[in-house]
């Protein structure tokens, strides 16, 4: 157990993680020298042999009852809980948030907001539009939920058809580009980029031959990165995060989904906590060979750091002599994890000095269609031989499940 030494006792230093999963952010806390202690919707193998960990019922309203029975200490959330304001707001009544407040989510939640903030500050910005009203139909829009969470539920508008308008949803003006996610961290008025990320889109990423090629919809399967910018590009995105940072009071670590068109930024989407990116740019970071970048990331550490007292690390610059991927495997027809997959996921791990295979369920757990199986990750020199493991462990690893 990570912890401090007091004389002869080790005291726990326990971090509270809860979300939709936690694994990776568990992992970051125990390099930050914190006991995580977590709750999500899977408690997976290796989330549990990592901390203790307890699978949330009745997500997200059982995280309540679960973070009251937990050890003392603060709590910050993962993906998802950003949809749910009011209970940010209930748990952090009772200890304290390293991260954003329901406050600063009602701002970082409204793309008006900080569309309205980006264009001010003269940065590249999507129009938005409340309604479909006088969308002209020779131009490409996307109708998204309000409540989005890793692209579910996002799709064209289409005249007279699908994509109608409804109280929860907002169009975008769509733009083509190659889909990336920055990772900043922020202290409410100012951010520092700490690595941009190649999105991986689509349930079935496992059919295409290039990461490159257009996925049919949106739904975040992976990172590939970092992904080196031009200088250029590099410093508007930094200015993309302290101008939010800004506008929305942002703290701690997040994420901006963006399109990179043309060597120009354009945000779609922000990310108030810990992201799915960030344990790719640790990951390569961890096995970096030249000194262009001064420091490992330490992304927990500097979200502590932020939340707590406001301090931000230097800047961290770019480092392109290594490249990290994770791939999520989702289930293309209901299916059980049984004992081949789970003996192929230990040889596996086994064969390598660091985990390939992650977020791995119980044998026998059954996994509906569309459900995650488990993450596949890489690490190279090369994005586009990454990108071909990764689909073929992929494809493996479904052929043999039950």
């Amino acid at each position: 157990m990570a912890g401090l030494l007091r004389g002869k006792k080790l005291v726990a230093r326990y971090l509270i993680i809860v979300g939709a999963s936690v694994r990776a952010a568990a992992t970051s806390a125990i390099a930050a020298g914190f006991d995580p202690w977590g709750a999500d919707c899977f408690a997976d193998a290796d989330l549990v042999a990592l901390c203790p960990a307890e699978r949330v019922q009745q997500y997200p309203a059982g995280l309540v009852e679960i973070v009251r029975r937990a050890p003392s200490g603060p709590w910050m959330y993962t993906g998802a809980l950003e949809n749910h304001p009011n209970l940010v707001k209930t748990i952090s009544r009772r200890r304290m948030l390293y991260g954003n407040s329901a406050e600063v989510l009602a701002r970082a939640r409204d793309p008006f907001q900080w569309t309205t903030a980006l264009m001010e500050a003269g940065l590249p910005a999507l129009a938005v539009q409340r309604t479909a009203a006088g969308l002209d139909a020779s131009e490409r829009w996307l109708r998204k939920p309000f409540r989005s969470a890793g692209g579910r539920g996002i799709a064209f508008w289409r005249p007279n058809g699908a994509g109608n308008p409804s109280s929860q949803h907002y169009y975008q003006r769509y733009r083509d580009g190659e889909p990336v996610s920055a990772v900043f961290v922020g202290n409410g008025s100012d951010a520092v980029l700490l690595g941009v990320t190649r999105q991986i889109l689509g349930l079935n990423w496992r059919d295409r031959a290039d990461a490159m090629a257009p996925s049919p919809e949106w739904t975040y399967a992976g990172s590939i990165g970092p992904l080196p910018l031009t200088d250029a590009a590099f410093a508007q995105c930094q200015v993309v995060g302290r101008t939010l940072a800004a506008a929305c009071g942002l703290m701690g670590l997040f994420g901006v989904d963006a399109i990179l068109a043309e060597g120009q930024v354009w945000p779609v989407e922000i990310n108030p906590r810990y992201t799915a990116s960030i344990e790719v740019l640790e990951r390569a970071s961890a096995l970096r060979t030249g000194d262009r970048r001064a420091t490992r990331l330490q992304t927990i550490a500097w979200h502590v750091a932020a939340c707590r007292d406001g301090v931000l690390p230097s800047p961290v610059g770019q480092s392109g002599e290594w490249t990290a991927a994770k791939a999520i495997v989702y289930a293309p027809r209901r299916l059980v994890f049984g004992s081949r997959m789970a003996r192929s996921v230990v040889e596996q791990n086994l064969g390598s000095a660091r985990p390939v295979v992650a977020d791995i369920p119980a044998v026998g757990e059954p996994i509906e269609p569309g459900g995650p199986v488990c993450t596949l990750l890489a690490e190279g020199k090369s994005g586009p031989e990454l990108w071909a493991s990764l689909r073929t462990r992929g494809k493996e690893l479904l052929a043999l499940a039950e």
